[in-house]
């Protein structure tokens, strides 16, 4: 496998000289290959998947100019592939926040909100029509489907109490307007550990991964992974560099639940198991 990606890699390089090489092939979309620490190829997994590269290419270069860490910033692109330089940084795990002084914790949870003031504030009304929307269900009409694609799939498995708590948490959500009465933003989407690189050194967020399902949609998308990953205290720590917390809580409260019932209806529509491994490990 290795050899195969050697192959690629020196049809895209001739010249590079490749000393080591790291491949990661978990993602859903792209296979990637980090060479020498200092160039990441990125393979899509499969044609199809070219519109998404496509789409992420376009957004990093509409956000990088208006966030103070790094992203990825692409040097060369073809029809399957992107390479960028590689960001240094340790993955954001809790394991790795859990180990790190108070006073560490609180100055990473102000990186991680400060990234999403500037991404959240970025003024995107002059490209609503041009600028994607994010993949993630952010409509009422969107939740009541998935509403009735989880009554159908997911509670022919659940207990009486756990059908009670789904009831009370998507009858309560989806049956109110003002919960999708949000004002648009550009939201990263996907904000798992593993996309926030950290330096517990210097305490701070270097960069940010993976926009791959980015777009125009509810800013508390963003703020859920993070109540799932690190828990809700880490989340409050935001509050004094992310102004409008209060507001947007609620709905990521909402989804950072809302996400368990969504996982187990994917294993079971798509018969892959990874789905119902995917929250292991979270706060």
């Amino acid at each position: 496998m290795t050899t195969d990606f050697k192959t690629r890699i020196q049809e895209i390089r001739p010249d590079l000289d490749i000393e080591t090489l790291e491949i990661n092939q978990d993602g859903l979309v792209n296979d990637v290959a980090i060479v020498n620490n200092a160039l990441v190829f990125r393979f899509i997994k499969q044609a199809s998947y070219k519109r998404i590269l496509d789409i992420e290419l376009q957004l990093l270069a509409f956000i990088a100019p208006h966030i103070s860490v790094a992203v990825p910033a692409p040097i060369e692109r073809g029809d399957t592939y992107v390479v960028y330089p590689y960001l240094h940084g340790r993955p954001l795990l809790n394991p790795l926040l859990k180990q790190q002084p108070r006073a560490c914790q609180h100055k990473l949870a102000f990186g991680v909100g400060e990234f999403l003031r500037e991404l959240h504030n970025i003024d995107v009304h002059a490209q609503l029509d041009t600028l994607p929307k994010t993949l993630a269900p952010v409509t009422q009409d969107r939740w009541q489907a998935l509403r009735m694609r989880i009554e159908k799939t997911v509670y022919p498995l659940l207990m009486p109490h756990q059908k009670l708590w789904a009831d009370q948490l998507l009858n309560t959500f989806i049956d109110d307007p003002k919960n999708f009465a949000y004002a648009p933003a550009l939201i990263h989407g996907d904000l798992a550990p593993y996309h926030l690189l950290v330096n517990c050194d210097k305490t701070r967020l270097m960069g940010v991964l993976d926009f791959g399902v980015a777009g125009v949609g509810d800013p508390a998308i963003d703020i859920a992974p993070l109540i799932n990953s690190y828990g809700l205290p880490f989340v409050e720590k935001m509050a004094a560099v992310y102004p409008n917390l209060a507001t947007v809580l609620p709905r990521a409260k909402f989804y950072a639940q809302a996400i368990e019932l969504q996982w187990a209806l994917l294993g079971l529509e798509t018969g892959e198991p990874f789905w119902f491994t995917a929250h292991l490990g979270r706060a």
